[in-house]
Order: C-alpha cells, then sequence, then structure tokens
C-alpha cells in the first residue's frame, strides 16, 4: 500500500488501527439482527439531507446512533455471542 512507502509511522499506525476497528464493525454486522432498520436510518438520513433539512437531519442520526448502541449491546451481551467468543479462545489455545 502507498501508505507504508510513505515514511510516516504515525499515519500508518492510525490507518492500521481504523483498519482493524472497521474489520470488528463488519464482523459484529455480520450478527446484527435489525440490518434492514438500520438500512432504513441511513435512508432518512439522507433523505433529510436531500431536502437541506438539518432538523430532520439531525433527529436522524442521533436515531441511528442511540439504535445502532442498543444493537451492538443486544449483540455483545447475547449467548451466541459469547459462544463464539469462547470458540474463538480455545482455537487460539490449541494454536499456540
Amino acid at each position: 500500500m502507498i501508505l507504508h512507502f510513505s515514511g510516516n509511522r504515525r499515519l500508518v499506525k492510525i490507518h492500521e488501527q481504523l483498519q482493524l476497528q472497521n474489520e470488528r464493525a463488519q464482523w459484529l454486522n455480520t450478527l446484527m439482527p435489525d440490518q434492514e432498520g438500520s438500512i432504513q436510518e441511513h435512508n432518512k438520513l439522507v433523505d433529510a439531507l436531500e431536502r437541506k433539512d438539518l432538523a430532520s437531519a439531525v433527529a436522524a442520526v442521533q436515531e441511528h446512533s442511540q439504535n445502532t448502541i442498543n444493537r451492538y449491546v443486544k449483540i455483545l451481551t447475547s449467548p451466541q455471542f459469547r459462544r463464539a467468543i469462547l470458540e474463538v479462545s480455545n482455537i487460539i489455545k490449541h494454536a499456540n
């Protein structure tokens, strides 16, 4: 990647951290039970922005942010997530 050839170690580190966070978010999104709700929330925001309706856009972002937090809490506290973490942990233990 071009970024690595820049010689800017700080920028490379920031990029790597963002990439890792993005990968984690994508993995969690595969467990997301209500992706359709999230898509509808995004559409609501885009519609508000297209209408240049700032109040509706702000409300849409706030609603989506709160709903996203609720979705992640639901995932992270689910028995399925706990089982997945235990399985990954066992795989790592046996790989070492």
